[in-house]
């Protein structure tokens, strides 16, 4: 019997017999894969070092694993589901009364860009800001900045990532005036809960792994966010001036874990980006261990219904860019490899040479091109 080394990378068939085995790179391993499952026969890529599985069948990733928790038993492989709960109770858990009212208010605010370290109006933009009703008697605050002509406009929610600052991250990299002055959309920049001017108490949401206390005020608070970017869209729904067919998406980090479920149940977005997501426990709670070591089924079951790993195989058929880092030292070694390979067909992968916080700036460029490529209605 061939021997396997323990951080080596092998394809078994269905009885578990080796196909191939010690490969030294996932990525010659997946094209492996494809090319020994095109005959008909269903086979599995496992990755030693870090226990990730995949089927493959007729050349692809099976379907019936999309999770990729392909399992071994008695010797042999068959899929198992991700999750402890079937997929329509987790559409129920994100589902919400539509005839909430929005109440939406609004109020001008200055559209300024920084040049020569001076911050100065940008020409030909307007800016709102504006609230609206949500779930569990919430309200969002998003900035809105578009053209100061023209309408109806393409609209791409933006979701930051986890940083105090909130939907104001985007002065720091500012693709809402880009974007806007390029491209002639509508930039939709979305406060989550717990964070900008929606902050909390607490440090719910902040993926700490060392606050396990705050397990189900996380959870909740990832539900509630994906509810609030649904009620974005019906926010949007109700204003003259947004294409209601030409919605967009893109999140950043913390905006990809929760922009990926977002994406995946509501189907009224067309198109998104998604930059420096993953799957992984970077996301989870440590309890082993600790007073809290009682809760770790609790634990594994809010990774299943909230980790965008669940949700990104939902995008099938509909335009997704996904973006990551190389040495990406937050989401850690292999989670944003896993998520890109969970995205379904047609995506559009890449990857840069650097950490969490090293995306260059053609890759906002280049997804600010792709979103409104695909929002493009035809005439």
């Amino acid at each position: 019997m061939t021997d396997l080394k323990p951080d080596g990378i092998h394809i078994l068939a269905a009885d578990g017999t080796v196909l191939c085995a010690n490969l030294t790179e996932r990525k010659v391993g997946r094209e492996v894969a494809r090319n020994l499952s095109l005959g008909g026969q269903r086979v599995m890529l496992v990755d030693s070092h870090d226990e990730y599985r995949r089927l493959y069948s007729d050349g692809h990733q099976d379907e019936n694993d999309r999770y990729g928790v392909a399992a071994m038993r008695n010797g042999a492989f068959k899929p198992i589901d991700a999750m402890g709960v079937d997929t329509s109770v987790i559409r129920h858990l994100y589902r919400y009364d539509r005839t909430i009212p929005l109440l939406p208010t609004s109020e001008r605010d200055a559209v300024m860009v920084v040049r020569d370290g001076n911050f100065e109006p940008a020409e030909g933009l307007t800016r709102q800001r504006v609230t609206f009703g949500t779930t569990h008697d919430e309200r969002v605050t998003a900035t809105l900045t578009y053209p100061a002509e023209g309408g109806p406009f393409p609209a791409v929610i933006l979701q930051h990532g986890s940083t105090a600052m909130g939907r104001h991250m985007w002065a720091t990299r500012p693709v809402d005036v880009e974007w806007a002055l390029e491209h002639g959309v509508m930039c939709v920049a979305v406060d989550a809960p717990g964070f900008g001017a929606r902050e909390q108490a607490d440090n719910r949401g902040r993926l700490m792994r060392d606050r396990p206390d705050l397990m189900f005020r996380t959870r909740d608070q990832r539900i509630q966010n994906v509810q609030d970017l649904m009620r974005t869209v019906d926010y949007l729904h109700s204003r003259d001036d947004v294409l209601a067919e030409a919605i967009g998406f893109c999140g950043v980090s913390m905006g990809t874990r929760v922009g990926a479920p977002f994406f995946g149940l509501d189907e009224r977005v067309r198109t998104g980006a998604f930059f420096i997501g993953g799957s992984g426990p970077y996301s989870g709670f440590e309890v082993a261990g600790t007073e809290f070591a009682d809760l770790a089924a609790d634990e594994r079951m809010i990774f299943d219904l909230t980790d965008p790993i669940v949700f990104a195989p939902m995008s099938a058929s509909r335009e997704v860019i996904v973006i990551n880092g190389t040495r990406d030292t937050v989401v850690g070694e292999g989670a944003g490899e896993r998520l890109q390979e969970a995205f379904g067909e047609p995506k559009t992968l890449r990857w840069y040479d650097g950490d969490h916080g090293d995306v260059p700036t053609e890759l906002y460029d280049e997804a600010g091109a792709f979103l409104v490529r695909h929002l493009q209605v035809p005439a």
